[in-house]
């Protein structure tokens, strides 16, 4: 797989699979196949695959990875219900699981695709009151800056931008801090704008 001969990785995955059903490692194997599939834009193989593993093993590692992969493949293709119908299927069955903001704030990130403002609005603030200290809660503010900032809520989106650049060093706290040189110019406070950009 990592040499990306993902043909022969999907062989590999199958071989050991057959030769060995009941283990543990049952449920990577499935995904790796899934994800080779989808290299090779095989992409019915690969949500069958990752269907497997979330359908056999939800609560492991993989089958959170499988979701989120399905997910992609989806919204890749413009197919924002069965995204979002996949997304809400794995909530219902993950419970408390640590990837459940990650998977809720993709369900905001598909509703967002879909054009479906107030409803990602609100998958975006779940996040950030039920899951305040995991990074998809910055990452929600960030988006719900974005959604403040194209309504013209320029004040609101600061407090986000703000909030996130002040508290952030990485890309997310750089991504906070454009897009407040983007509201401090479209306010027209031009040297303020230019003083966040630099």
């Amino acid at each position: 797989y990592s040499q990306r001969e993902y043909e022969q990785a999907k062989i590999s995955y199958k071989e050991f699979i057959a030769n060995y059903p009941n283990s543990k490692l049952a449920d990577d194997a499935y995904y790796w196949i899934g994800k080779s599939a989808q290299n090779l834009n095989q992409t019915e193989e690969a949500i069958y695959n990752f269907n497997r593993v979330f359908n056999n093993y939800p609560k492991s590692e993989s089958g959170a990875a499988a979701v989120i992969e399905i997910g992609n493949i989806y919204r890749s293709e413009n197919k924002y219900d069965s995204a979002l119908s996949n997304y809400n299927r794995a909530i219902d069955k993950l419970g408390k699981s640590p990837r459940v903001p990650e998977i809720l704030f993709m369900k905001g990130l598909t509703l967002s695709d879909k054009q479906s403002v107030e409803d990602a609005y609100a998958v975006f603030a779940e996040v950030i009151n039920d899951y305040p200290t995991s990074i998809f809660a910055d990452k929600s503010k960030l988006e719900i800056g974005i959604i403040e900032l194209a309504a013209n809520r320029y004040e609101r989106a600061d407090n986000f931008f703000t909030s996130l650049s002040q508290t952030r060093s990485d890309e997310l706290g750089a991504k906070a801090q454009y897009y407040q040189g983007l509201s401090l110019f479209e306010q027209g406070k031009l040297d303020s704008a230019a003083s966040a950009f630099m």
